[in-house]
């Protein structure tokens, strides 16, 4: 998601927002307070994209989760027309009209996050700068240059031509994660996870990870307890799994009725707010949270349940997608991407710790069987996880 944020107005809004947070105001009320100096890209690209001569009312236009744009392929759809530009390229057209004066956008990106087929990645922004908007100043983090864990590996741009304005700056890398405040190294022990290399992941967890727990379990039943003994008081709780995981429906976890996203807002803030005896709550452990219900949001403690979607073989993952009746192999590299970002966002949401629930699987069920599951369990196991005790 998206946002422009008019700096002229903040000043003069500044009364309101303070009010906001000490007031009892209705929804209606603050609906109106924060549209104010808040407003969603897409409506921001509906208002302006369109209409070629009219400049934005704003100069500042700040993209959280720029990584998440859209692609030229994807297509953007207004009033049932097709826009043929990426997302990048129309937000960076409708602020390069101030052309004799200034603008700025300020693109907020986290690696391996995108989960939807359009998105378009880091990489995205560094094509449209390159091909149309190479006269714009552009002022990147060396970690954009390079390429590390916390990037997903991804570049800006591979190759830097020499006409682009590129500066770096160290302090536009934010090092320190919030999410995961016990456990800074936990994303590049994901990142060496999800990349295959089990011994670099291993060594990270045995001296880096002391203080972060991570297990392992074949018993839904145990992972439940463990979360309840661990989140206490005011911590919250919660199941999440891959919105493939189609296959936990026979163990009575059903995906299909989990939180998905951010469509329904009641349901949303019903699973991350309502008290633990309330069976929409995700202290409850019954409603499941996929990968949009949970994407940008955080639990205490989280209970990742892994199905045979992503599966071991012999040269490393396996990517799934069940269909009708019968699993079926995800071909397409975009998409097998996609599924281990799932997967890397899943593991990212426990502040305070984390266990991983494999399924045993069932000899009688071709669609759940015991060798689908043994090896994502010896995997991770080999990455430096213990079963609990």
């Amino acid at each position: 998601m998206g946002y422009r944020i008019n700096v002229d107005t903040i000043s003069e809004n500044k009364k309101d927002i303070n009010l906001f947070f000490r007031e009892k105001i209705n929804k209606k009320e603050a609906n109106r307070k924060v549209s104010t100096f808040i407003h969603n890209v897409h409506q921001f690209i509906d208002d302006y994209y369109e209409e070629k001569t009219s400049l934005p009312v704003d100069r500042v236009l700040i993209y959280d989760e720029a990584q998440r744009a859209w692609t030229k392929e994807y297509k953007y759809f207004k009033s049932k027309k097709r826009i043929n530009a990426s997302e990048p390229e129309i937000l960076l057209e409708i602020m390069d009209r101030f052309e004799n004066t200034w603008s700025v956008i300020i693109a907020l990106v986290g690696g391996g996050q995108e989960i939807n087929t359009g998105e378009g990645g880091l990489s995205e922004w560094g094509k449209a700068i390159m091909d149309k908007y190479s006269h714009w100043k552009v002022y990147i983090s060396p970690e954009l240059k390079v390429g590390n864990n916390f990037t997903d590996n991804m570049f800006f741009l591979k190759k830097i031509n020499s006409n682009l304005q590129i500066i770096e700056n160290p302090d536009l890398h934010l090092k320190v994660a919030i999410r995961s405040y016990k456990a800074q190294e936990l994303s590049e022990w994901v990142n060496f996870v999800l990349l295959d290399k089990n011994k670099e992941a291993k060594e990270i967890f045995q001296n880096k990870l002391k203080h972060y727990p991570i297990f392992i379990t074949r018993s839904l039943s145990i992972a439940k307890e463990y979360l309840k003994q661990k989140a206490r008081g005011s911590r919250r709780r919660g199941l999440v799994a891959s919105s493939g995981a189609k296959r936990l429906r026979a163990i009575g976890i059903d995906i299909a009725a989990g939180l998905k996203g951010t469509s329904d807002q009641n349901e949303l803030g019903a699973w991350y707010l309502n008290p633990s005896d309330d069976v929409r709550s995700s202290n409850f452990l019954e409603v499941i949270g996929s990968e949009f219900g949970v994407q940008g949001l955080e639990l205490d403690w989280t209970c990742i349940c892994w199905d045979a979607d992503l599966r071991r073989s012999q040269k490393g993952w396996d990517f799934k997608n069940f269909s009708g009746t019968k699993w079926r192999k995800v071909n397409d590299p975009a998409d097998q991407q996609f599924l281990l970002n799932t997967y890397r966002v899943l593991l990212t949401r426990a502040r305070e710790g984390i266990i991983i629930f494999v399924p045993t699987g069932d000899e009688k069920d071709t669609t759940r069987l015991p060798e689908f599951y043994n090896p994502i369990y010896e995997y991770l196991k080999s990455c430096g996880i213990e079963d609990i005790k």
